[in-house]
């Protein structure tokens, strides 16, 4: 996928789209391989060894070709904490009713939160020092971090090459539904509502303060309070 930029450097809508989707691609071509690297055990790396090796080398040219490219596409947005106390305190606010929410929703509708996904995180859970560590520091740092960038940047930037309401609210209705499908791995329909339901959580905060910091924040502290939800399951175990 090649994005010509125009003879001023600046990209056209349709330059930004192809460039912004293929930085998403580029950044989720390497993040799921370290994600591999972290969920699984040492044991079972050599039948995705070749996946991991060519994800690397992939998004490593890709990334190259992109960063040549991206002159005209301006840099990533704020990670300062350059808005008010007030709109984080509102955020965190929303965030843990949205949660309270969600969690007596799955109780009062008798919907069960247990997922065929979760056994992985049990068994990190039950593993190694260094296993819980790392897998911790990928569901609560990386994968924020990456899964912002990704969708709350890239795909965001690539759904929005012209700024009208009509295509800032397709823009998010769509990073939603891609954020969601993403979680592919999940099974139950409450599940993919609470996820839906936190990515436009995280959008708003992203729209709010013109940055990452913020959404990043709030999807880690989701992370941390699922993995929190997780080791407390497992102790009683």
């Amino acid at each position: 996928m090649s994005v010509s930029i125009s003879p001023t450097g600046v990209l056209t809508g349709r330059q930004q789209t192809l460039l912004y989707l293929q930085a998403a691609l580029m950044s989720f071509g390497m993040v799921t391989p370290l994600a591999v690297l972290l969920v699984l055990a040492p044991g079972q790396l050599g039948a995705y060894q070749v996946f991991i090796i060519s994800g690397a080398l992939v998004g490593s040219a890709l990334l190259m070709q992109w960063q040549i490219q991206a002159r005209g596409a301006g840099p990533l947005p704020s990670m300062r904490p350059d808005y008010p106390f007030g709109i984080f305190l509102v955020f965190l606010i929303a965030f843990l009713v949205l949660n309270y929410t969600l969690s007596w929703a799955t109780g009062a509708f008798n919907m069960t939160t247990g997922e065929p996904a979760s056994k992985i995180a049990s068994e990190k859970l039950g593993a190694s020092m260094t296993e819980q560590v790392l897998y911790c520091i990928g569901v609560i740092v990386l994968a924020p971090v990456s899964e912002e960038i990704i969708f709350r940047h890239f795909l965001f930037q690539a759904f929005l090459p012209e700024r009208s309401r009509l295509r800032l609210a397709l823009a998010v209705l769509l990073t939603t539904a891609a954020f969601v499908a993403m979680h592919a791995q999940y099974v139950h329909p409450m599940t993919f509502i609470s996820i839906g339901a936190l990515a436009l959580l995280y959008m708003l905060a992203r729209l709010k303060t013109n940055g990452l910091l913020l959404p990043i924040t709030l999807h880690a502290m989701n992370n941390l309070l699922a993995t929190t939800s997780q080791y407390q399951a497992h102790a009683a175990l």
